[in-house]
């Protein structure tokens, strides 16, 4: 990748450690660099917004297992209010019409 855009140096010349002896265009190369930096960038904001999106989804799942025990609260003392009003019934201390109603609502 990269094409020789200079020599530094001629044929037989005497060169030394670290000498340069030629240039390559590094355009493409920077081009790569700039590119990758953008993916990584974009990554890392992607990133971002699934870690906000499972903080949110851990919040809607602590909210719906709160609301999850209020039903089942709600539901054990329909059950107990339904029972009390069947005991009742059969002591004929509340009307059929009243369980009737209380049945269609539990």
């Amino acid at each position: 990748m990269g094409y020789v855009s200079a020599i530094k140096c001629v044929e037989n010349e005497l060169v030394q450690k670290g000498d340069t002896l030629l240039v390559i265009e590094d355009a493409e190369y920077l081009l790569a660099h700039q590119k990758n930096e953008a993916m990584l960038k974009r990554a890392k904001a992607e990133l971002k917004i699934a870690q906000k999106q499972i903080e949110s989804s851990l919040v809607d799942q602590k909210q719906t297992e709160g609301e999850i025990a209020i039903c089942k609260i709600k539901l054990g003392n329909a059950q107990k209010e339904f029972t009390r009003v069947k005991n009742l019934l059969s002591k004929e201390s509340v009307t059929q019409q009243q369980y009737d109603r209380m049945e269609a609502d539990f």
